[in-house]
């Protein structure tokens, strides 16, 4: 049976990885309404939720941020974070 792709990961659970896929930042939609907003939480101040999005700008899934590994290049100010997607800029614009 699959887990829930919109419930966290419960790393105490964890046993082994089956599958792995890369995504660019363009294939994630954040959910800006779901903005973690405990500062006590990892991930504070990042979507919660991220929707995949197929080729005619459909939702594919709506994943958890736990279930995604975040490679995130150049840290921003939180205040242009937004504009971005909530993603860093890229190591080569520097």
């Amino acid at each position: 049976k699959d887990a829930d792709p919109e419930a966290e990961l419960d790393l105490a659970k964890f046993r082994s990885l089956e599958y792995i896929a890369m995504l660019d930042r363009f294939q994630l939609q954040p959910d800006s309404q779901s903005l973690i907003k405990d500062v006590s939480r990892p991930g504070f101040g990042l979507p919660e939720f991220y929707t995949i999005q197929g080729q005619e700008a459909e939702g594919i899934a709506r994943l958890n941020a736990s279930r995604l590994i975040r490679f995130e290049g150049v840290k921003m100010p939180r205040s242009k974070r937004a504009r971005v997607d909530y993603w860093g800029d890229s190591i080569l614009n520097i």
